[in-house]
């Protein structure tokens, strides 16, 4: 982006300076007014031309900056427009593209809410091992990184999210591996036409599963804070450090039960966090 600034600088120098050159003798003069101009007109690239080179056939961008994307655009193409909307206003009025790492993460999640309970378990089940790799990443960064990742929702309107998108562990290799797992749950969802959402008994022993393991942690830990982990992770109550040893250990109590019960489970975590499930 800089090549921008030196070929309009160059050709408003060379402008400027044939103009003064024109209206003064001074030699002197016609160097800082030049300067001056230079100056003023870089500015007023960056903040009225800038934006709108970003902004240009941002859509297709997007969609070449990573495959999940172009898949979400051709899934979900509502959602995939409002993002790009998102990200072109707030551009044009930031004159960046500062708040695209979380819209991105919103799109991409929200997409993600939509397929997870018609996707393959063996699909869940490998993004879940990669999550846990990433929580215990984190919980080497900051603990409470953990609770961030995890409940996203219950940190919003925190710095946390901020910190979460650019921790040392999301901006490296496993941050490029937890998109190319969601995009198989995407995948695995489309493809697999005949994949069909929990029936009442897997249900049942998808529930099942989540009590044996609460009480497991319940005995490592305690029950105050396993509760508040899930109901109110931001809660000043909740010791953050174990609230993310608690996150882990029950992501690694879960993926010891194989794929098959581990992708039954996470659906059925999710379908009891829906309305009218």
């Amino acid at each position: 982006m800089i090549w921008v600034y030196i070929v309009v600088g160059a050709i408003s120098g060379v402008l400027f300076a044939y103009i003064f050159k024109k209206l003064f003798k001074n030699e002197s003069l016609i160097n800082i007014l030049t300067i001056f101009a230079v100056l003023i007109t870089i500015s007023l690239t960056r903040i009225y031309i800038i934006p709108y080179y970003y902004v240009y056939d941002i859509d297709n961008k997007i969609k070449n900056s990573n495959p999940i994307f172009a898949l979400i655009a051709d899934d979900s193409p509502t959602e995939f427009n409002v993002y790009v909307l998102k990200v072109k206003e707030n551009i044009l009025k930031q004159g960046n593209a500062s708040n695209q790492a979380m819209y991105a993460a919103t799109l991409v999640n929200s997409v993600l809410g939509k397929h997870i309970p018609t996707a393959s378990n063996q699909s869940i089940y490998d993004y879940l091992k990669i999550e846990t790799e990433i929580d215990k990443s984190l919980y080497k960064e900051n603990p409470i990184l953990v609770l961030v990742m995890e409940f996203t929702a219950s940190f919003e309107n925190t710095d946390y999210v901020s910190l979460l998108l650019n921790s040392k562990t999301m901006s490296g290799p496993l941050g490029n591996q937890i998109i190319k797992a969601k995009e198989e749950i995407i995948k695995s969802s489309i493809n697999i036409n005949s994949q069909k959402s929990l029936t009442v008994e897997e249900k049942q022993h998808a529930e099942n599963i989540f009590i044996e393991i609460l009480k497991d942690l319940v005995k490592k830990y305690d029950k105050k804070s396993v509760l508040l982990v899930f109901q109110n992770p931001n809660s000043p109550e909740l010791d953050k450090k174990i609230g993310a040893e608690i996150v882990i250990s029950f992501y690694e109590l879960l993926l010891a039960k194989g794929p098959t019960e581990t992708g039954m489970e996470i659906k059925f975590i999710f379908l009891s966090q829906q309305p009218n499930s």
